[in-house]
């Protein structure tokens, strides 16, 4: 906080940008708190999606309206959350999101979508184990395989994106690489034909054999690289067949760890 002396007036205080995301996050979570709790909510939400649903196959505008309007009024608590959310990222503070967050989280502690938040503002401090740590948890604790492979490539977009950003090098870039490639093949174990999960095992082992101090670990990798890449596109060309699209003449290659 700064005390500023106009030329006519009296003194002005002015808030730092971490003092206004403050005050503003004490005003939201005083309404969030006014709120109804989230399981009804949630319970809420589910009669009111149905209604929507209801009021759509008669085509009637005045039901769809009043429906649609209730949806958006259900929603408006999270909505909140995610704006007080962004004022603590937007101003660096962190904790007080980790905080909030996982106070929820042991309120609820079955509700992975929580645990996903709370990974992701640990990518946002860039925390990447920690936010590996909790994707990790989320795909434990779903039990669709849908789910569980997005938390799996969440690891591995992770670990792709932090890798080529070029900001670690040697044993800690390795330690990344390894951790995302095992997610990744945990979930190509789920789904052996997801040419996504394949393609980024791709990227991440090119990653992984320009941080190798040996030149055989290096050679083992591109090799493993080369073959994850051929894999990749075989997978992606039946997929297009299984869809019926023509076949891509030359499909992109995923990105590698090259400068």
């Amino acid at each position: 906080m700064s005390l500023v002396v106009p030329l006519h007036g009296d003194p002005v205080l002015l808030l730092t940008s971490p003092e206004l995301a403050d005050l503003a996050a004490q005003h939201f979570q005083i309404w969030i708190k006014a709120q109804p709790d989230d399981d009804q909510i949630k319970k809420d939400m589910s009669a009111a999606v149905t209604e929507l649903e209801d009021a759509k196959k008669t085509d009637n505008k005045s039901r769809i309206s009043a429906a649609q309007k209730r949806v958006d009024d259900l929603g408006t608590k999270d909505q909140t959350r995610g704006l007080m959310t962004q004022l603590w990222l937007d101003s660096s503070q962190f904790q007080k999101a980790l905080d909030y967050w996982q106070g929820l989280a042991k309120e609820r502690p079955n509700d992975s979508t929580l645990v996903g938040i709370i990974a992701g503002i640990y990518l946002k401090a860039g925390d990447w184990r920690k936010s590996i740590e909790n994707y990790a948890k989320v795909a434990d604790m779903s039990s669709d395989v849908s789910s569980k492979i997005a938390a799996y490539q969440f690891i591995g977009n992770v670990a792709w994106s932090k890798l080529n950003s070029k900001t670690l090098i040697g044993v800690e870039a390795v330690e990344l690489a390894d951790r995302g490639l095992a997610a990744l093949q945990a979930g190509q174990a789920l789904q052996p034909k997801n040419p996504k999960l394949v393609g980024l095992q791709a990227s991440l082992y090119n990653f992984r054999s320009t941080a190798e101090g040996a030149s055989w670990a290096s050679a083992i990798d591109r090799a493993s690289a080369a073959e994850l890449t051929k894999l990749s596109r075989v997978l992606s060309e039946e997929a297009k067949k299984a869809q019926g699209q023509a076949p891509a003449e030359a499909p992109p290659k995923p990105p590698t760890g090259g400068g």
